[in-house]
């Protein structure tokens, strides 16, 4: 088992056992494993770029998720001011 899931497994179990309360430490349950899912999905995407005169094509492959878009983004600004230069 993963530290991460771990990590899920003990927080859910604490809270429940501490609050006595089972919905209160499935919520927070879900919250934490969301949290810590996102970072591992985060890069799945790859994006290449080639340039045809002044025409630039970007192709992504893998999975876009909305964590990934942070290195769409960065990818086409460094790129587009490193070609400017």
């Amino acid at each position: 088992m993963s530290k991460s899931a771990t990590f899920v497994m003990v927080a859910t179990v604490a809270l429940v056992l501490i609050t006595h309360n089972l919905a209160v430490g499935v919520v927070v349950g879900v919250l934490v494993a969301s949290v810590l899912f996102v970072p591992r999905v985060a890069h799945f995407a790859t994006v290449s770029r080639s340039v045809s005169g002044s025409v630039a094509r970007y192709v992504v492959n893998g999975e876009l998720f909305i964590a990934s878009s942070n290195d769409l983004t960065t990818c086409s600004r460094t790129r587009t001011t490193l070609s400017r230069s």
